[in-house]
């Protein structure tokens, strides 16, 4: 395994003051677009989520949906989608929420979840956590309930993942990268 996360985290860069001043982005796209590394990081997921309980895979953003969708496949699970509430037609719960890029509302369609459902709540990365935060919500009003969430990368200092724990929902991450 420590083999494997060098070979991921040495793919993803590091890009100062984006998108504003005192913000540093981590660039996913290289690892995401070398086959090995996206197998290695896909296989290690499936792994991790092959032998439990969930129902669904839920994705937090579009940034999350290509990993996501793959990990869905592997592990035969339905995959939603939490987007934005404009592109919904049939919303059944919305969530609104502000971080570096601004205020954004995110929503889940009607019967997405129901309260048999154990979703894995997934996105590429979590800094702030406020979507993912926003994601939880919607879950949660849908009267589903969270096994994980997963990231394929965590910025521990931006507080996102501490935010999760506070809400009692269980947090794992692939690679974190402090700053």
């Amino acid at each position: 395994m420590i083999i494997d996360e060098l070979y991921l985290k040495n793919l993803v860069h590091c890009i100062s003051d984006f998108p504003a001043k005192g913000h540093k982005f981590r660039d996913l796209s290289p690892l995401i677009a070398d086959p090995k590394a996206l197998q290695i990081a896909c296989d290690l997921l499936v792994y991790r989520y092959s032998q439990t309980d969930i129902s669904c895979i839920v994705t937090v953003s579009d940034s999350g949906l290509l990993t996501g969708s793959i990990i869905a496949y592997r592990l035969q699970k339905p995959l939603v989608r939490v987007r934005p509430s404009s592109v919904i037609p049939d919303t059944a719960f919305s969530a609104t929420f502000t971080n570096v890029s601004g205020e954004q509302t995110v929503a889940i369609a009607r019967n997405a979840l129901n309260e048999q459902d154990r979703v894995l709540l997934f996105d590429d990365a979590i800094a702030s956590g406020e979507s993912m935060l926003a994601a939880a919500a919607l879950v949660r009003q849908c009267n589903a309930s969270i096994h994980e969430a997963c990231t394929l990368v965590d910025l521990p200092d931006a507080g996102g993942r501490e935010k999760l724990t506070e809400l009692d929902v269980p947090f794992y991450a692939l690679l974190t990268f402090e700053d």
